[in-house]
C-alpha cells in the first residue's frame, strides 16, 4: 500500500490542532450589577459591569438581551463602553416578577471568545409593594449555587 506524505502530514496536524482550539475557546466571566433591585414596575433599572479588571470590555461593545417574566426574551442591542471599558444601559419592566439580564463583550470584533458576564436578576414589583431580598453572594468562578428568597409584602388596596 502506497502512502502520501503530504496526507499523512496533513493528517498529524489537524490531529495537533484540535486540543489547542478547544483550550483555546475558554470564555472569560465578567460581573455585572443591576439598581435599583428590585424596582417598581414601570420605574427604569441601570445594568453595568462591575469594575474590575474581568468584568471590563476594552474597544468593544456590549450584547444584552432581557428574559421577561412571561418567558419573552427580548434583544436590547448593543451599549457603548467608555476609556476604561466600564459600560451600563437602562430598561424599563413592565409587568411584575423576575427578569434575566444576559450581557457579552466582542472586545474586537468577531473575537473569539466574547467574554459572558454572569447573569443577574431583577425583581420588579407592584407599585406600592416591598420585597426584601436575602442578599447572596458568589466567587468569580464559583461552582456555588445561589438563591435570593423574597418576600413580597402587597399594598392595601381597600
Amino acid at each position: 500500500m502506497k502512502r502520501n506524505p503530504l496526507l499523512v502530514a496533513a493528517a498529524a496536524g489537524a490531529a495537533l490542532l484540535v486540543p489547542t482550539a478547544v483550550s483555546a475557546g475558554e470564555l472569560t466571566i465578567g460581573n455585572m450589577s443591576a439598581t435599583p433591585n428590585p424596582v417598581d414596575v414601570g420605574n427604569a433599572v441601570t445594568v453595568s459591569n462591575i469594575n474590575d479588571s474581568g468584568s471590563t470590555c476594552q474597544d468593544g461593545a456590549v450584547s444584552w438581551l432581557v428574559d421577561a417574566p412571561d418567558l419573552s426574551i427580548f434583544d436590547m442591542g448593543t451599549a457603548s463602553t467608555d476609556g476604561s471599558g466600564n459600560w451600563s444601559f437602562m430598561f424599563t419592566p413592565t409587568m411584575p416578577g423576575e427578569y434575566i439580564v444576559h450581557a457579552s463583550c466582542e472586545a474586537q470584533p468577531g473575537a473569539f471568545p466574547p467574554i459572558q458576564y454572569l447573569a443577574v436578576s431583577v425583581f420588579a414589583q407592584a407599585p406600592g409593594t416591598t420585597t426584601s431580598i436575602a442578599p447572596t453572594t458568589t466567587a468569580q468562578g464559583s461552582t456555588t449555587t445561589a438563591a435570593a428568597a423574597a418576600v413580597v409584602t402587597p399594598a392595601f388596596t381597600g
